[in-house]
């Protein structure tokens, strides 16, 4: 419906990754998120995320981390679209969880 409601499922997807199958860093959560299988390149993938957000790609995330996994979607989508989301739509997509 909105851009909102789009990064709601997004993180929802991200916090699943965390409880559900231990996928608790960038680099793991890109694995699962963007395999090679795909055709992708989990590891570029992750390399972009962790550039754009300042967090080391084996750095241990939580489900509950707010800002850590708002910065991770948006750096995710600015992967997944060439730019930089509004981060007030992230933030909506959190409150909405």
């Amino acid at each position: 419906q909105t851009m909102a409601y789009g990064f709601r499922a997004a993180l929802m997807n991200l916090r699943s990754y965390i409880t559900k199958y231990n996928c608790n860093t960038i680099a793991s959560i890109t694995n699962k998120w963007a395999p090679s299988s795909d055709g992708n390149n989990p590891s570029r993938y992750a390399q972009v995320v962790s550039d754009r957000t300042g967090i080391a790609k084996t750095t241990v995330i939580a489900a509950n981390d707010k800002e850590t996994l708002c910065q991770i979607a948006a750096a995710m989508a600015y992967m997944e679209n060439g730019s930089a989301p509004l981060m007030e739509d992230v933030y909506a997509g959190w409150n909405m969880i």
